[in-house]
């Protein structure tokens, strides 16, 4: 498959997942190690214009006709990855960009300025201010683009904030803000990338590694925090920061050279907060075994990422020997797992409310499960750090 180009790229607020939007029909894809299909159709739902990573599986989508989409997480009610439309603030088509924030709230505004956060099952004004486009931080901060194409932030305690001067950078394209409340922000003239912090409030600088020069005028930028940033250039290539370097995600699909893994410690922030959510809302009987789930689903999401990367027969930096070790090891883990499964059914059926006295064991047995899969995750991860190391 060829190297697919993109027209837009969001990632998560966690790093939890990755979602673009294809040039050649303007189709949402994901990726778990692969490029894959998201349930989208744009002759049914219109061609998407923003997409707005939730986490690893979930994502909200604006497309060319100002309408609101939302693909929430598969489950029994919704297995087949099915697109809902969600209605605007008016109730007309007037959405012309979508972005999540670190905490996971929603926001859009306007094609005339007006920002909403998403309130319940519906939208709430989150500010007086007009602003093109909106990069939350949190719930009660946010960056923006205003209608004199000058950036800046607001808080829920505080008005309108211009950050820094633009000067010869010229026109935001696209805006993004991390965790850490760093904004970073691509310029329409001149391809430049650019971010600020607004507890140095030091103006725009040029991040550490970027080369125009070498990677291309960036277009899109979609930040988990100052570490931790995807950049989209004009070219529909993507560039990712990870681990302090800058380095392309070459192609995405089946037979890809490259593919997009978890390093160790956005595996384990990842899988911290994921059993934080679980301890929140599991309280035995009558719980909210859903999260148990989502908890499992999404370590083995990552683990297969991990596995495709390994046993791609088109990745240079692997060899025939490791990929042959990782498909043996894997089979025989798959069959540990499944036997153990098997001993453990009654408390360990999907979807079905445990008998009163089994609750709390089954939390227990899911959570040591998923504590073995993250130890799994680990075996792989350092398989490849190997290969790298190795294989540069």
């Amino acid at each position: 498959m060829a190297n697919r180009k993109l027209a837009y790229v969001s990632q998560g607020p966690n790093g939890q997942g990755l979602f673009g939007i294809m040039q050649e029909d303007n189709a949402v894809v994901y990726f778990r190690g692969d490029a894959g299909f998201a349930g989208w159709s744009s002759a049914a739902d219109g061609k998407a214009r923003v997409v707005a990573a939730a986490d690893y599986s979930s994502a909200w989508c604006v497309n060319e006709n100002g309408q609101i989409w939302f693909m929430p997480q598969p489950d029994a009610e919704n297995p087949t990855m099915a697109w809902q439309q969600v209605a605007t603030y008016s109730g007309e088509d007037d959405a012309a960009h979508i972005a999540v924030a670190s905490d996971g709230s929603i926001w859009y505004n306007t094609a005339d300025g007006r920002v909403y956060r998403r309130d319940g099952d519906g939208w709430a004004r989150a500010t007086r201010k007009r602003l093109t486009q909106i990069a939350p931080h949190r719930r009660n901060m946010a960056w923006g683009v205003d209608t004199h194409n000058q950036i800046g932030y607001f808080t829920a305690t505080s008005d309108w904030h211009e950050f820094g001067s633009l000067g010869i950078n010229g026109l935001p394209q696209s805006l993004s803000a991390g965790s850490d409340a760093v904004a970073w922000f691509t310029d329409l003239y001149r391809g430049g990338l650019f971010n600020g912090d607004p507890s140095v409030d030091d103006g725009w600088q040029v991040p550490a590694g970027w080369d125009e020069a070498r990677m291309g005028s960036a277009r899109i930028v979609s930040a988990v925090n100052r570490d931790d940033v995807v950049v989209l250039n004009s070219a529909g290539d993507v560039w990712a920061l990870r681990d302090g370097a800058w380095r392309q995600i070459k192609e995405i699909g089946p037979d890809s050279v490259e593919y997009l893994v978890s390093s160790a410690e956005q595996f384990e922030t990842g899988y911290w907060q994921m059993v934080e959510t679980v301890e929140q809302n599991y309280s035995g009987l009558g719980g909210r075994y859903e999260t148990l789930d989502e908890l499992i689903d999404w370590c083995n999401h990552e683990i297969v990422r991990a596995i495709n990367w390994l046993t791609n027969p088109n990745n240079p930096q692997v060899s025939a020997a490791t990929c042959a070790a990782v498909d043996h090891t894997q089979a025989a883990w798959e069959s540990f797992i499944t036997h153990t499964r098997m001993a453990q059914a009654p408390l360990t059926t999907r979807n079905v409310p445990p008998v009163q006295t089994a609750g709390l064991e089954r939390k227990d047995y899911l959570l040591a499960e998923a504590a073995a899969l993250r130890g799994r995750y680990h075996q792989l991860r350092k398989l490849i750090d190997l290969q790298l190391w190795m294989n540069p």
